[in-house]
């Protein structure tokens, strides 16, 4: 099979300047790699995807859109509901979808339907990990 050309969106470490956001990073793009992901582009999390030709061009041609919901889904947060509609983008409509690392906390009940359209959720604790069970209805 092979690889998925892979986007990670949210990257917390771009510049390298933070040793724990870098291990994360680190990991996070192990993991895809060993389960044979190709990453092919790396979005910013303080990048706004859905305004940058770059982003929506590297979007456009991956296979798998990879989240890393590190310390930023909760209490609907603006920047969050740019992440979390990722999946609602003419763009992406037909991509695969994963959640991972995430903390997901008191989030607005209408990102239930924006949830759903993620294949692969993956928390980073129980207590979201319940929230987003609930919200995904699985």
């Amino acid at each position: 099979m092979p690889p998925k050309n892979t986007v990670l969106m949210n990257h917390t470490d771009m510049l390298g300047h933070h040793f724990g956001c870098a291990r994360v990073m680190r990991m996070i793009e192990d993991g895809l790699t060993s389960r044979g992901c190709r990453i092919i582009g790396r979005i910013d999390g303080k990048e706004d995807w859905r305004s940058s030709p770059r982003a929506l061009a590297m979007l456009e041609h991956c296979d798998l859109i990879v989240i890393n919901g590190e310390g930023t889904l909760h209490h609907g947060r603006r920047k969050a509901t740019w992440l979390m509609e990722t999946g609602a983008h003419q763009v992406t409509r037909d991509k695969e979808l994963a959640l991972v690392n995430a903390l997901y906390q008191e989030n607005p009940p209408d990102w239930a339907v924006l949830l759903q359209r993620f294949r692969h959720l993956y928390a980073r604790d129980s207590r979201s990990a319940a929230a987003m069970s609930d919200h995904a209805g699985r």
